[in-house]
């Protein structure tokens, strides 16, 4: 006989194989505009997660890498100080 499991419902999956396609996510991917690129890295940036920007690289020598990654702290990204408003409630 074979083995069997406890249930159906104990079954978790270990998560090794993706369920959307590598063309589709590439083409995702493609069809975003460098604006929207830009603005989920500033999110990401405030929320306080790990950006890297990728700019032109200043060294002119450095022929084998016509772009390098930086943090957006070197670049001039700063967290901002501002503390969101508080809801005003309007009166009826």
């Amino acid at each position: 006989m074979g083995k069997r499991r406890s249930s159906k419902d104990s079954y978790k999956s270990l998560g090794m194989f993706k369920n959307v396609s590598r063309k589709t996510v590439k083409l995702m991917r493609r069809s975003r505009t460098s604006g929207e690129r830009l603005d989920n890295q500033w999110a990401a940036f405030i929320k306080g997660k790990r950006v890297r920007l990728t700019v032109k690289n200043p060294n002119k020598n450095e022929t084998n890498k016509p772009f390098i990654k930086i943090d957006p702290i070197h670049y001039g990204w700063k967290m901002p100080t501002y503390k969101p408003m508080a809801k005003v409630a309007s009166e009826n």
